[in-house]
């Protein structure tokens, strides 16, 4: 049967047009930059596309691209992505599904955010993304493909949306730790949706023929990661955390807690990634969950409600005072979800019509990323009665 590469694409998790909206919004950035005459502070990017040029992806139709790139000056910074995200409203729907918001199905919503120097030019940056255009349009797919994602899929889970936003706020400035919580956030189902669309217009931007696919596979960024992830070893990581007891003890310190030796730092710090991922979660969970004023006010559920959060609570505390054995749950899922990843990229060998990459990941850089958005309290969690003690005070 012939099948063409409409219908491969989408098989491969690639939906036809989705690389063509990327470039397309990246030429518009670029056009934006060149043509206005002041220096910019930030800036507001619409791609409005008459009926004959709509952009097709997959099944859908979309008139209308936004986005709006924010520029954050810091000392002794250049120039650099820090993250990008689609911008669509989540609304409770019913007991455990978000649901998207619908009300503008054709346009799609983006938001950037660029670290800068304190006083920067607008040559800089417009030098900047075009020096960068192999990395900004995979991202501007990774990004146009989550948008798809919402109007295709109409629901996330609860439960999904909250141990997924519980990686993105989450940063403890050492980095084995770090990289094991980003791992975690790269593997979540919500990020590998997008991942075949991210390395197609890779593909597609390079020209990368069928007989050089192996070679642009095991030096993309996506699949070399996905590898690591593949190999990741929590001994290994732990015994890494060692060559940062400084900043362990800085962390320590500010929470107050003591310890009488190294290693019971490093036990101790582990298990609060262990706490902290699990607080989080919950408290993202429970306060989608609290959607009537005395559920927000008093943390009391209704009986359907409270069977739900108990669930999610039970969950997530599983594995009691054993870090280790969380850690080593992980160490096996990532293991399993990156192999399945690798599997499915590889595929994409399919996608090639006969023709270098590179690819990024949402969050370009982590640490900028917190940087932006880091609360003027960092809150990590040691003791394992926050959980508990947590839906008392919503």
């Amino acid at each position: 049967m012939y099948m063409n590469k409409s219908i491969i694409s989408e098989a491969l998790g690639v939906p036809e047009g989705i690389v063509k909206a990327a470039m397309l919004v990246y030429d518009k950035i670029i056009e934006e930059l060149q043509t206005t005459r002041k220096n910019v502070k930030g800036m507001s990017v619409e791609v409005d596309l008459p009926k004959k040029e709509q952009l097709i992806v997959g099944d859908h139709k979309f008139n209308k691209i936004e986005l709006e790139v924010n520029f954050h000056p810091m000392e002794n910074e250049k120039i650099a992505l820090a993250s990008m995200a689609v911008r669509g409203g989540l609304s409770f729907s019913k007991l455990n599904l978000l649901k998207f918001d619908r009300s503008e199905p054709k346009t799609i919503r983006m938001g950037m955010d660029l670290v800068t120097s304190p006083k920067f030019k607008k040559s800089e940056i417009l030098d900047y993304l075009i020096q960068n255009k192999k990395m900004f349009i995979p991202i501007l797919s990774h990004e146009l493909k989550h948008g798809y994602d919402m109007l295709k899929r109409k629901f996330y889970t609860t439960k999904e949306h909250s141990l997924y936003l519980s990686k993105t706020g989450t940063f403890f400035g050492i980095p084995p730790i770090d990289d094991f919580i980003m791992d975690l956030y790269y593997t979540s189902n919500i990020e590998n949706l997008v991942r075949p669309s991210e390395v197609a217009a890779s593909l597609d931007l390079e020209g990368i023929p069928k007989k050089d696919f192996v070679e642009f596979l095991l030096s993309n960024e996506v699949y070399s990661r996905l590898k690591r992830i593949n190999s990741f070893d929590f001994d290994k990581m732990k015994k890494e955390v060692y060559n940062y007891l400084p900043r362990v003890y800085e962390i320590l310190g500010n929470e107050g807690v003591e310890v009488e030796n190294d290693d019971q730092a490093v036990e101790v710090i582990l298990k609060a990634v262990m706490i902290t991922l699990g607080t989080k979660s919950l408290s993202i969970f429970a306060d989608i969950m609290a959607q009537e004023p005395l559920e927000k006010m008093l943390g009391v559920f209704k009986p359907e409600k409270q069977k739900i959060v108990d669930k999610f609570y039970n969950e997530i505390t599983r594995f009691g005072e054993d870090y280790e054995a969380f850690f080593k749950y992980e160490q096996n899922k990532m293991k399993q979800v990156s192999s399945k990843m690798m599997k499915k990229i590889s595929k994409l060998y399919d996608y090639i019509k006969d023709e270098k990459p590179t690819e990024e990941k949402s969050i370009k850089d982590w640490e900028l990323h917190h940087k932006i958005n880091k609360p003027k309290n960092e809150q990590y969690y040691f003791n394992m009665k926050t959980l508990k003690e947590y839906l008392k005070t919503i």
